[in-house]
């Protein structure tokens, strides 16, 4: 690993977590046809991905941030996610009237508005992952330690693992609510491809980015838990309950078990 340098680590191991969305995303290839029950399970299932993904990934991270670089961890983590919150409330308006307009009234357009804001969602949530594994490389690179090398490493692998589940929460429920196959592989594809971009970016901006990478956490965990409140869960709520219960438990189960041992 000591003939690598921190910048290609971060290239390598942020392309691994890309690749890991990717093969995640692929997943919509292996069905014909998904009922609504499963549906109601899939839906439930990214909604417990994306709650565990935004404390165990996001904000518990942002805590870990404000300590090391002193920052007020009550105010960053409550602002945070009260902002990302009303941005996805804002970003429901303005999706709503200037871009679907009337294009999405009826029930399947309304399935598509949901699964698209969820692909946002977790695409949002991608950038301060990137940012995270950049920085811990920048970081190793300054203090000039193989072992805070070998732990940027993990943290990435980390990352790229806990992809996986996410590129499948992406392209299913776009495939569920019309779209094509390969359109909703290639938007789970776009979902990871702002890591690798912003890990460049977070290993060449490190003295500002760290700065603002603990808000930036809680922001995205704030947009990943008013999506899951307001577009995946009121729709898993079908005639059968307990299906959605098992899904959102499961999700978050698996979410947190790979956040905590990875």
């Amino acid at each position: 690993m000591a003939n690598f340098s921190p910048l290609w680590l971060a290239i390598i191991t942020s392309m691994l977590a890309f690749l890991i969305t990717t093969l995640g995303g692929a997943v919509v290839f292996f069905f014909k046809k998904i009922n609504k029950t499963f549906m109601q399970l899939i839906l439930s299932f990214s909604a417990g991905i994306m709650i565990a993904s935004s404390i165990f990934s996001l904000i518990f991270e942002s805590i870990d941030q404000c300590e090391i670089y002193n920052q007020n961890k009550g105010l960053i983590v409550t602002f945070g996610v009260f902002f990302g919150i009303m941005f996805i409330i804002f970003m429901e308006i303005f999706v709503e009237k200037l871009i679907f307009k009337n294009k999405y009234n009826d029930n399947n357009g309304k399935s598509k508005k949901r699964a698209l804001m969820s692909t946002f969602a977790i695409s949002l949530h991608n950038i301060p992952e990137g940012l995270c594994i950049g920085v811990a490389f920048a970081g190793a690179k300054l203090i000039n330690s193989e072992q805070a090398l070998i732990s940027a490493v993990m943290l990435a692998v980390g990352i790229g693992l806990q992809n996986f589940p996410e590129g499948a929460s992406v392209s299913m429920p776009l495939y569920n609510s019309g779209f094509s196959k390969k359109y909703s592989f290639f938007m789970a594809m776009m979902s990871g491809i702002v890591e690798p971009v912003f890990a460049i970016i977070g290993y060449f901006c490190t003295s500002f980015i760290s700065s603002i990478l603990p808000f930036a956490l809680n922001f995205s965990a704030g947009t990943m838990i008013a999506v899951s409140c307001t577009e995946l869960l009121p729709e898993s709520l079908g005639e059968n309950k307990n299906v959605a219960t098992f899904g959102l438990g499961l999700g978050f189960c698996l979410m947190t078990l790979m956040d905590l041992l990875l």
